[in-house]
């Protein structure tokens, strides 16, 4: 029975070892040595590597001579668990940064992974990309060609970039699993469509438009100008973690996201025809910066829910919040302004106030509202007042941020004046401790002066009176 068992046991691994690429039923089976992942012999795991794999493992067809080099898991079966941990050990290295200069009617470039066609520049492959110069009528184009191997960001530095485009985005992310726009600080960027007609159809695309998750980040500016598009499009997941950005649109939304929108820092100025800040299909968070939105169709709108939890908000719209789902405005500065609804299905909320009127309320009527008599807040509905009103908060708020960086370097002057008082009082108190011991000294010194010269006063009395006495001896002899 014992050997019938093995013998069935020999067979069914046999069969296994046959079916495995690269070996033979005549190889006895032996442990391997740790993958490597290097497949193709250059000596190095790379992306390269992972892109044989997973080729080989969709098609079959290319013959793996040292496939123990994949077999990460260590089962002698490649497979998808294989090509998990394979991507996972590829070493992360930052490329060197690229450049692409935009010359009026051109486009030059410096570094890898660039292609130019005209005045098209195309990116294939995730790394550092800086951009600047000026376009007209051109596009940069982020097409990775497989980004479930190039898992990497893209990352976009816009370096002081204008560029203009009437017929498709300036900035297009056409494939790639994570792009980041960075504005370089101190720089001032624009985009734009190159349109002022509003135009009654759906925009086909925005002006910086990405079919992947986008964040925009940095300490720089940019301006987003639509006549026709929208302003800021996104399919996936739409951060803005930073940067001083302006969106006018004459008729598009100004900011989609599909996925969802997160605001984490900076600030945002939306003035639009069209929706101003907008989830599609999902959720809208605001968790820092700073928004001001005039819209006149929704100012804040989400499929789903809508969290206000941190920075300043100001939306001015026809509606002012709409969401899907709940809205929660808890522990964000709110101010939200409608001529037909402010805000829906509010939910969780901290010191809010909702005012409505009974009475029509038409363009350029003044309200005011009173508490004891006294007028606390008086205005009008109309684009210029507005704009005003939002240049004269971000004005105030720009005012806070520099007397508070004045009342720093005060407050670190006075401490480092603080810190100097303390070493001259420490210095005169040990000074002083040294006078007192060198007077004590030279009190205790001169006390014994004194008392030696008394001494010797006496000393010299004795002397003299022993002389007296030793001459009258010798007199008395001679008598």
């Amino acid at each position: 029975m014992k050997s019938r068992f093995l013998t069935c046991c020999g067979i069914a691994l046999g069969a296994l070892i046959a079916a495995m690429p690269g070996l033979s039923t005549a190889a006895p089976l032996r442990a391997e040595a740790a993958a490597s992942g290097d497949l193709n012999g250059d000596g190095q795991l790379t992306a390269a590597d992972v892109r044989l794999l997973q080729t080989y493992l969709l098609s079959k067809n290319t013959a793996l001579s040292n496939w123990q080099a994949a077999d990460f898991d260590g089962n002698r079966v490649l497979n998808a668990v294989d090509l998990s941990l394979m991507k996972r050990a590829v070493p992360e290295v930052e490329p060197d940064p690229a450049y692409i200069h935009l010359k009026s009617n051109s486009i030059s470039f410096e570094g890898s992974n660039i292609s130019v066609s005209g005045n098209t520049a195309t990116i294939t492959a995730s790394g550092v990309y800086y951009i600047d110069g000026k376009l007209d009528g051109g596009q940069v184009i982020v097409n990775i060609a497989d980004e479930s191997v190039d898992t990497k960001t893209v990352k976009l530095y816009l370096n002081g970039v204008e560029m203009k485009n009437t017929g498709a985005p300036c900035i297009m992310i056409e494939n790639a699993e994570n792009t980041s726009v960075n504005l370089v600080e101190n720089k001032t960027n624009i985009l734009s469509d190159g349109t002022e007609t509003p135009t009654a159809e759906e925009p086909a695309f925005a002006v910086l438009h990405a079919k992947d998750d986008l964040t925009i980040k940095g300490s720089g500016s940019l301006e987003i100008n639509a006549g026709t598009q929208y302003g800021i499009h996104c399919n996936n997941d739409l951060k803005i973690n930073g940067g001083n950005v302006t969106v006018n649109t004459e008729s598009g939304d100004a900011v989609r996201g599909r996925t969802s929108v997160t605001i984490k820092d900076g600030t945002l100025n939306v003035f639009t025809e069209g929706d101003g800040v907008k989830a599609t299909k999902g959720n809208l968070d605001i968790i820092g910066g700073t928004v001001n939105i005039k819209s006149s169709k929704d100012a804040l709108q989400s499929e789903t829910d809508m969290v206000l939890s941190g920075g300043t908000v100001v939306a001015c719209g026809d509606r002012g919040l709409t969401a899907g789902g709940n809205v929660t405005a808890d522990g964000c500065s709110l101010l939200a302004t409608a001529t037909d609804n402010p805000c829906e299905k509010l939910g969780k909320s901290a010191g809010t106030m909702q005012l409505s009127f009974t009475k029509e309320w038409k363009k350029n009527n003044p309200i005011t509202l009173l508490s004891g008599g006294i007028c606390v807040k008086k205005a009008a509905d109309t684009r210029e007042k507005q704009q005003r009103d939002l240049t004269l908060l971000s004005d105030r708020l720009s005012e806070a941020e520099r007397l508070d960086e004045e009342l720093a370097l005060m407050r670190a002057e006075y401490d480092s004046m603080d810190a100097a008082h303390e070493k001259l009082s420490a210095d005169y108190n040990s000074e002083t401790i040294s006078f007192r011991k060198d007077l004590a000294i030279y009190t205790a010194t001169e006390a014994g002066l004194k008392q030696g010269a008394e001494q010797l006063e006496e000393g010299v009395d004795g002397l003299n009176y022993g002389w007296v006495a030793y001459y009258r001896g010798l007199e008395k002899l001679d008598e």
